[in-house]
């Protein structure tokens, strides 16, 4: 194996790596999103959505779902607020 391919190699083994990351971190958000859209609908109450809060979750009793485009291209986070 000549160096070329040594580096190639290392590029290929290093973006396998940060995707495997990134795809750890989308089964956590998708399974905590799941939690909560269990408990929104046991909860048999009308569901408030708040949407592209950021930071800002302040209206009491809405669901805050956040879109976001920075690391991992696009997530959506829901969060409830009691």
């Amino acid at each position: 194996m000549d160096l070329n391919e040594s580096f190639q190699l290392n590029e290929y083994l290093e973006c396998k790596k940060q995707n495997l990351h990134k795809e750890e971190v989308l089964r956590k958000i998708s399974a905590k999103n799941n939690n909560v859209i269990t408990k929104l609908l046991s909860d048999n109450k009308p569901i408030k959505l708040e949407l592209g809060a950021g930071q800002e979750r302040q209206l009491e009793g809405w669901t805050t779902i956040d879109i976001r485009c920075e690391t991992f291209r696009s997530q959506i986070r829901l969060q409830c607020l009691k």
